[in-house]
């Protein structure tokens, strides 16, 4: 009788712990989980109560947002790091105080109604992602 096996191997490249930081614009650690999004898409966290995750090599995006009261109502706060190296284990801080305002002018009047939302897009090696 002769007996056949499938065998499969999964080559996974070096892995380093990437925490990550949130600092408010009130300049205290906000206790949020910015996402973290790389090759394959949405990566989780390894221990979210640290906000830290374990990651191949590669180039990742991350970002985080916060909706704080302004004179006039509320402000949304978006971070955006679209190019995080991780080669080592390492510390990233998406800090709030460095937020710049955006100003939308419209040809006419113009008032916000619905759901406020955004989009962000990065190019790797010539693909999109």
């Amino acid at each position: 009788m002769l007996a056949q096996t499938t065998v499969s191997v999964l080559i996974q490249g070096p892995t380093h712990r990437i925490a990550l930081k949130s600092i408010g614009k009130d300049g205290r650690q906000a206790g949020d989980l910015p996402t973290i999004w790389g090759a394959d898409g949405f990566v989780g966290y390894t221990d979210p109560a640290a906000a830290v995750a374990e990651v191949e090599e590669g180039i990742y995006q991350v970002n985080t947002s916060w909706i704080d009261a302004a004179g006039d109502g509320q402000e949304l706060r978006h971070t955006v790091i679209p190019e995080v190296k991780v080669t080592r284990d390492m510390t990233v801080t998406l800090d709030a105080r460095d937020t710049v305002p955006v100003e939308i002018r419209t040809p006419r009047p113009a008032e916000q109604r619905g759901i406020l939302s955004y989009q962000t897009y990065r190019e790797r090696s010539g693909a999109g992602g």
